[in-house]
């Protein structure tokens, strides 16, 4: 006896079910690539469900299906941002010694905001100046995004001063991070507007004063000495 609609509908195998969640998890993907790469291109105003539709060649109807609203859309964007920030910086972070992880943070932040040609923007550090009134939930979670950033760099800190790569002490820490955050903002406000090499060359000795150590005072003090020399000759 043929089967009614009804139960086509419901007579689903276990790797059917896991089909669709598949197709439907890698869409979503694919959405949400195209939401950071227009968040990271022009800021979250310019970011809803018509826009997002237009750019992604799908309708409203199907994008509705994955964001019920567009604050459902921002935030999973938001989401979606800081794992390619952790993907594209942190793991490389990870991967190397303590003593070189705030080295490799800092080239690594530098070439995630040149993916970005058109604004050089950090959507994370960015949406905390887009969404610092908000009252609907959204600035809730810029809050929960910064202070998990905020974690790592603390981490990264710990580490390198364990190396004895940076000076400080326990109480010290928590000013250094203020301060190195400070330093990371305002060099994500100049690069958007002025993207060179110069600006970045700012940024690093701005990160060496901040966290200068006998032994990296003594480690420039020797590479100086042996240009003299080489100069000498």
């Amino acid at each position: 006896m043929a089967k009614t609609k009804a139960n086509a509908t419901t007579d689903l195998t276990p790797a059917k079910v896991d089909k669709r969640i598949a197709v439907g998890d890698a869409t979503r993907k694919k959405i949400l690539a195209r939401a950071v790469a227009i968040a990271g291109s022009t800021g979250f105003a310019s970011l809803t469900i018509g826009t997002l539709a237009q750019a992604s060649g799908l309708s409203k109807s199907s994008l509705f299906t994955h964001f019920a609203t567009r604050k459902d859309l921002v935030i999973a964007t938001l989401d979606a941002a800081y794992e390619e920030f952790d993907r594209e910086v942190l793991d490389a972070c990870r991967a190397s010694p303590p003593s070189l992880m705030m080295r490799v943070f800092l080239r690594r932040y530098f070439e995630y905001l040149n993916n970005r040609p058109k604004s050089h923007a950090c959507i994370i550090t960015s949406s905390a100046f887009e969404f610092d009134a908000d009252d609907e939930g959204v600035r809730e979670r810029v809050v929960q995004l910064i202070e998990r950033r905020r974690a790592v760099m603390r981490d990264l800190l710990h580490a390198a001063r364990d190396a004895n790569v940076i000076s400080g002490t326990n109480a010290e820490l928590e000013q250094q991070l203020f301060d190195y955050e400070s330093l990371m903002v305002g060099f994500v406000y100049r690069y958007q507007l002025e993207p060179t090499e110069e600006v970045f060359a700012r940024l690093v000795a701005g990160v060496r004063r901040l966290f200068a150590s006998p032994s990296m005072a003594q480690a420039r003090g020797k590479t100086a000495s042996r240009r003299k020399v080489r100069a000498a000759r």
